[in-house]
């Protein structure tokens, strides 16, 4: 699995900063077309800087008090160690 790591920094609370986690799943869905997938490929870090963008821009949508400083993509622990 590969999680998007995102610095956020607060809007609200000052200075105020903090990491959040997002993670993709095996296969990503991306290519819709009227809301069906039309392609899925396997997460790869490529895919995930690609796609993950679209990820992290769902994430500021939602999260309107926090102000995103920088953003990466990573293994999840338990790949890492595979």
């Amino acid at each position: 699995m590969i999680e998007v790591i995102v610095l956020a920094c607060s809007l609200v609370q000052g200075a105020q900063c903090k990491e959040f986690t997002l993670y993709f799943n095996t296969f990503a869905k991306y290519g819709t077309v009227n809301e069906e997938v039309v392609a899925e490929a396997p997460v790869t870090p490529l895919t995930c800087t690609r796609y993950g963008q679209m990820a992290i821009s769902q994430w500021v949508a939602s999260n309107s008090n926090w102000s995103l400083q920088k953003w990466h993509c990573n293994k999840t622990a338990k790949q890492a160690k595979a």
